[in-house]
């Protein structure tokens, strides 16, 4: 299991290392694009490749989310559930968005066939299909590690911690830190 484990890690650094890339390359296509608007420069594409780097990024970004639990939640009624219910309910969710993942998956397959040899509009070089891939790429993980997370809250390997456990956590934490640096004082005053 720590190789498994291990793997995960490492695919998860791999992706955080291509989407801060991504970001900066975002960013740095629309800083040019505004310096080029504001010289009355016209720019062809730009914004076509910031927008398709956004896509790659998300879909990217997705799996590593599902797989660390960090997926958007509402928490105000979830949180209130017995631990063991709300396991249960993420469980499900996780399935069912592997279920959702997977067809997307098929509707991107779809859509590469469908793209083949068709380029983007103003960047020439670029074939959708090759987006439609790493897209499809992304949505293939999500199916794998939602169900990786499922696997993973129905062992007991993963938790998910409330709001409140995290700001009872919080609390106690810094309750600590406090009361050992008030132990340092007085020891430094003695």
């Amino acid at each position: 299991m720590k190789t498994f484990n291990k793997i995960l890690d490492n695919i998860e650094k791999a992706v955080i290392t291509i989407d801060s890339i991504l970001l900066v390359v975002i960013a740095i296509i629309v800083v040019i694009q505004v310096i080029a608007r504001k010289l009355n420069i016209s720019m062809t594409g730009t914004e076509e490749l910031a927008r398709y780097a956004y896509v790659i990024f998300a879909f990217l970004a997705w799996p590593i989310a599902a797989l660390r639990g960090t997926d958007v939640c509402v928490t105000f009624l979830f949180d209130k559930l017995p631990t063991k219910i709300r396991t249960g309910v993420l469980a499900v969710f996780h399935i069912a968005m592997s279920v959702f993942a997977a067809l997307c998956v098929y509707s991107m397959y779809l859509n590469i066939q469908n793209a083949a040899g068709v380029l983007a509009a103003s960047n020439r070089w670029l074939h959708v299909s090759w987006v439609y891939v790493i897209v499809a790429v992304g949505l293939a993980a999500t199916v794998v590690f939602n169900l990786v997370r499922c696997f993973f809250l129905l062992t007991g390997q993963a938790v998910y911690v409330s709001q409140d456990e995290k700001d009872t956590a919080e609390i106690e934490a810094a309750k600590q830190a406090f009361e050992e640096e008030q132990k340092k004082l007085k020891e430094k005053g003695e």
